[in-house]
């Protein structure tokens, strides 16, 4: 099994590329649906972390490990950087599915098939610093990206049949204050077109990417703290409600 990740930066949520290989019994034939169990189409979870940064004082916490459940469509995810001095901490974590698969057999239409993702997300953002920043506004104090990543890999070919990137929120410090972002029990309807061949054998994959930055770093110089926390699912909970191709 083959999964490459463009991450996200400190400023904006990028797109992500899962080309998942070793599809395992892929036997459903659009409309291909899924819900809310997973498990039955090859569904994995798909969850961890990386490019964390870590400078001077602070840290990065995953106070809630990335999960998702196959047998019922729950997805959670909650973490934390912050710095404090000349600190600068930053973590990219991601909780989602890969491998929901099928193939594209007799009855399956060739062309643009609507791929269609319905997440039911409660989600939360919190940034915010009390350095003053840069007087140019060239410092980054602090930053948060979060998104859903959905794609469909055609795995026959080793290509990417179709795409689509929903973002939740994007924001950057570049003075001190407060931003805040969320919803609860929102259903989010992901929509896009992936073409499909006869024959070949198909992926689905989503899941959600969010980005924490802390900086403390300000010019002039001064004692202060930056914090940036995120969290899917914690408090009320997110479900993957369902997946169709069609």
């Amino acid at each position: 099994m083959s999964r490459v990740r463009w991450g996200v930066s400190a400023l904006v949520v990028l797109g992500a590329l899962l080309a998942v290989t070793s599809v395992g019994a892929a036997s459903a034939v659009p409309p291909f649906t899924a819900t809310p169990s997973y498990s039955a189409y090859g569904g994995l979870p798909d969850v961890g972390h990386s490019g964390a940064t870590a400078s001077g004082s602070g840290s990065n916490t995953i106070g809630t490990a990335p999960k998702f459940v196959v047998s019922t469509g729950v997805d959670k995810q909650g973490q934390t950087s912050t710095a404090s001095g000349a600190g600068a901490y930053g973590i990219d974590v991601h909780s989602g599915i890969y491998n929901l698969s099928f193939v594209c057999t007799a009855h399956c239409p060739t062309g643009n098939a609507t791929v269609t993702i319905d997440w039911n997300v409660s989600w939360y953002a919190h940034l915010t610093s009390n350095c003053p920043g840069a007087t140019n506004g060239s410092v980054v104090l602090g930053s948060l990206a979060a998104g859903i990543t959905s794609s469909v890999v055609d795995e026959t070919t080793a290509t990417v049949a179709g795409s689509s990137l929903l973002t939740l929120f994007s924001h950057t410090l570049l003075v001190g204050g407060t931003v805040n972002g969320g919803k609860t029990t929102h259903l989010y309807v992901i929509k896009f077109k992936a073409g499909l061949v006869k024959g070949d054998s198909y992926t689905v994959v989503t899941y959600f990417e969010i980005y924490t930055f802390a900086h403390a770093l300000s010019s002039p110089a001064a004692s202060c703290t930056s914090t940036s926390q995120a969290r899917v699912g914690v408090v009320t909970p997110t479900t993957l409600a369902s997946v169709k191709v069609s």
